[in-house]
């Protein structure tokens, strides 16, 4: 979930703290998230799927799996890893999804 608020949350530069006056010895740059091999494919999935939300009246509040299905079965992923991989997406997606409510 980190890494899906990580890509759709608002982050403010040092730059833009120092501004607002924190003092500059109190801030520190932030480690860049990394996503470990065995999440790979999930996180290529979301990524390329990045576009694909359901929205409505209220504003975004899914991505649309039936696009993601059609991804997965275009990469040829087997059923097995084809449910781990809906799994980790849906934690990006809730991860963003927090981060995307945050900024509303």
């Amino acid at each position: 979930m980190e890494l899906g608020r990580a890509l759709f949350g608002e982050r403010s530069s040092p730059q833009q703290l120092v501004a607002m006056g924190f003092p500059a010895e109190m801030i520190k740059e932030r480690e860049p998230l990394v996503c470990y091999p065995d999440h790979e494919l999930a996180y290529r999935c979301f990524i390329d799927n990045a576009s694909q939300w359901r929205a409505g009246m209220g504003g975004i509040y899914a991505l649309d799996y039936n696009v993601i299905y059609r991804w997965l079965d275009a990469e040829g992923i087997n059923k097995r890893k084809r449910n781990q991989v809906l799994r980790e997406v849906g934690l990006l997606e809730r991860g963003a999804l927090e981060a995307l409510q945050a900024r509303r």
